[in-house]
């Protein structure tokens, strides 16, 4: 009574209270600051924070009668997923001029009759948040309410289920519907006019709550997700106005004062509504951020600047810019500033026409190698464009024009590269690389074209760094039996081909794979797990030069032999389990450019390779599994795994490449000659002369599979 507040709680503090307390009533029951008058005397009613793990039932009557109620606090502590009564929850709160209920959940409410009675001095209700699909009671709602004027509703309002609505809006003399609908006593006085007003061919009281776009960042999953709706003071997370203009979003963390935390973007469906005119900083310093997803729901088409937009995400791969609508955009300033991660971006959609300030807009894009750009790119209205390409060491132009540090910086070269007479750093958009699969004939063929979207089947893109493949992720790799590089491939410079064949059990044949050039590619991880049934691969045009990742490469393969004399490995790090559980494989060639100086992780590279033989017969050793014996066999004083590709292999008389019975036949013809034998490879038995021991040797060899 001391300040005439009413205080909801939930604990276990009841006994200390100073002050008179209740039980919660139940069902239809008055509560018992009804019954004993005290409701007449509440100013202020307060929801503690403790009261948010309460779960009433029913909020009957909870302030019905408190004329002098001014102020309700912390309303948003009030769970009403349990209640099923809110019938005369605000009678006659006569100097309440708002309510939030915007954290009202009543989608098990069936009574709310008489629930805004009297509540003279309300002139707008939020019921946005309200779903009435189990209502059944809405006598006498808002009965009396003479100074309301509008009631904001949403989508899940409905009064299908209401079978009693006397006198819902009677005496509401103030209320206007969203389309101009006046309430008039000649009207229904029930729920006929109880939705969002039509106009003049659906009249209704009601207004559809205008949606407001923001952005909302919850620290549980750092993840900024975008909105454009109702629900914005509901939402968990900390919630931001969009910004205008050149002003900094609230989101923003300047990289000099600290890292920002977002690791995730979401555009929820919601924004497709939105109509942002500026997008100036918005992931702006995000160096923590790897994905932005829903992009497609952010319209631009209002959007006149772009500025720092991207700027200092390093640690993004990828943008999907396809739907971008630039028509309007002025300013496109270090827009991609410092995109490190970045090894392309598509332009294709940009618009430039109106852009006339681009300065630094690549600057420090430093693994940036291509930038498409369609026919709607144009520098002709830039008048600043300083530092444009400052850094950008790796980009080049579709023709081959490469950056240089001597070049201009300016929007000099921010052209399609037409070569030697007019050298640009873009490429003309139009061809993709991207693969194909095709059910019917269970063939995932590798393209490089502009025919993507003619295409029968499912396409993927190409993976990037260490992310699976699209065919993998979806379960399309178990399905299929063929693999094509078709010619057009061939002008593809692909950074990957982790996991493309993995798991591909099905697979067969690989044809065309000489139109897969590897000269960019830095991770050939897993690529042939577990392609059982593949009797050969023919990698002899690898290069492998940039590769750094040969992990699991050829795991759990079936075939016997394998030739990797191309391969340069001098970069390769990583080789774990590279041949591991190929239990048949027995030869495995290599050359020159094969070297494991670099490698720090081999363990389990020849796990299970039981059938691995050395071309100078040294045979597969469990106690040696790692990159100790990955060098070519020097016999018992150097042992190795690997046959040299350029010298002749032991046992192989006949110089087909292979070790058979035809070379026992062979052997034996040579010996009945009686011609002097200088193979070195029908010298089985390593003993520096040709004799029928060595036939002995052979046979034995076929026989155990041992020298």
């Amino acid at each position: 009574p001391s300040n005439t507040t009413l205080t909801f709680y939930y604990d276990n503090y009841r006994s200390s209270r100073t002050g008179v307390t209740y039980d919660l009533n139940t069902g239809y029951n008055y509560p018992g600051w009804e019954n004993d008058g005290t409701n007449a005397n509440v100013t202020k009613v307060v929801f503690d924070p403790s009261f948010a793990g309460a779960r009433p039932t029913t909020t009957c009557d909870w302030f019905s009668h408190m004329f002098s109620l001014k102020t309700i606090m912390g309303l948003s502590y009030l769970n009403t997923s349990e209640v099923t009564y809110m019938g005369r929850m605000f009678v006659n709160c006569k100097k309440m001029k708002s309510l939030d209920l915007s954290s009202f959940n009543t989608s098990k409410v069936t009574n709310m009759g008489d629930m805004f009675y009297a509540c003279d001095s309300l002139t707008s209700l939020d019921l946005s948040s309200f779903n009435t699909s189990k209502v059944i009671y809405m006598n006498g709602m808002f009965h009396g309410s003479t100074h309301l004027q509008t009631i904001y509703v949403s989508n899940d309002w409905s009064t299908a289920a209401v079978t009693s609505s006397n006198n819902m809006f009677y005496a509401c003399r103030s209320l206007v519907g969203g389309q101009g609908t006046t309430y008039s006593y000649l009207n229904p006085d029930d729920k006929t006019y109880a939705h969002i007003d039509g106009g003049t061919s659906n009249p209704g009281y009601f207004t559809e709550k205008p949606k407001e776009a923001y952005a909302c960042y919850t620290p549980s999953n750092t993840t900024l997700t975008f909105y454009c709706d109702t629900q914005r003071s509901s939402r968990s997370g900390t919630t931001y106005d969009l910004n205008t203009g050149s002003n900094d979003p609230g989101w923003l963390v300047d990289p000099e004062e600290g890292t920002s935390p977002v690791t995730k973007v979401v555009f929820n469906s919601s924004f497709a509504s939105a109509r942002p005119t500026t997008t100036y900083s918005w992931f702006y310093g995000m160096e923590n951020l790897q994905s932005i997803t829903g992009m497609s729901y952010l319209n631009t088409s209002e959007v006149t600047n772009m500025g720092w937009m991207f700027g200092n995400c390093t640690e993004l791969t990828n943008l999907d810019l396809s739907h971008f609508n630039t028509f309007k955009v002025t300013e496109m300033g270090a827009m991609f500033y410092c995109c490190s991660s970045l090894t392309s971006l598509d332009l294709s959609s940009f618009n430039t026409s109106k852009v006339t300030r681009m300065p630094g807009m690549f600057n420090r894009c430093t693994n940036l190698r291509t930038v498409y750009v369609g026919n709607g790119w144009s520098t002709v209205a830039v008048t600043y464009s300083a530092n444009m390409f400052s850094d950008c060491t790796s980009l080049v132009g579709g023709q081959g024009t490469t950056y240089n540090a001597s070049n201009p910086k300016d929007k000099t070269y921010a052209h399609i590269d037409g070569g030697t007479s007019n050298p640009g750093y873009f490429t003309e958009k139009g061809s993709e690389a991207y693969a194909c699969y095709t059910s019917s004939n269970t063939t995932l063929t590798f393209y490089y074209d502009n025919q993507r979207s003619s295409r029968s089947g499912t396409t993927y893109d190409l993976n990037m760094g260490n992310n699976d493949t699209g065919w993998d992720t979806d379960g399309t790799n178990a399905n299929v039996t063929k693999v094509v590089f078709d010619p057009s491939f061939a002008v593809a410079r692909p950074t990957t081909t982790f996991d493309w064949f993995y798991g591909m059990a099905n697979l067969q044949t690989i044809t065309g794979m000489s139109y897969l050039n590897t000269s960019e590619v830095t991770n050939m991880g897993w690529m042939f797990t577990g392609c059982n049934q593949l009797t050969s691969i023919d990698v002899s045009h690898f290069n492998t030069s940039q590769v750094t990742k040969m992990d699991g490469m050829f795991q759990s393969l079936s075939l016997t032999s394998l030739d990797l004399s191309n391969f340069n490995t001098s970069k390769v790090t990583d080789m774990f389990a590279m041949f591991s559980s190929s239990s048949n494989l027995r030869t495995v060639y290599v050359g020159n450019g094969w070297s494991t100086a670099a490698v720090t992780s081999s363990d389990y590279m020849f796990y299970n390779c039981t059938s691995l033989v050395g071309g100078q017969g040294t045979t597969y050793n469990g106690e040696h599994i790692g990159k100790e014996y990955a060098h070519i066999d020097g016999g018992p004083s150097n042992p190795g795994y690997f046959t040299d590709k350029n010298a002749s292999l032991r046992g192989d008389v006949n110089g087909d490449g292979s070790v058979n019975i035809s070379d026992v036949t062979t052997l034996i013809d040579l010996l009945l000659g009686g011609g002097t034998i200088s193979n070195p490879a029908a010298d089985c038995n390593q003993d520096s002369s040709v004799n029928i021991s060595d036939v002995t040797s052979l046979i034995d060899y076929l026989l155990s599979g041992h020298w």
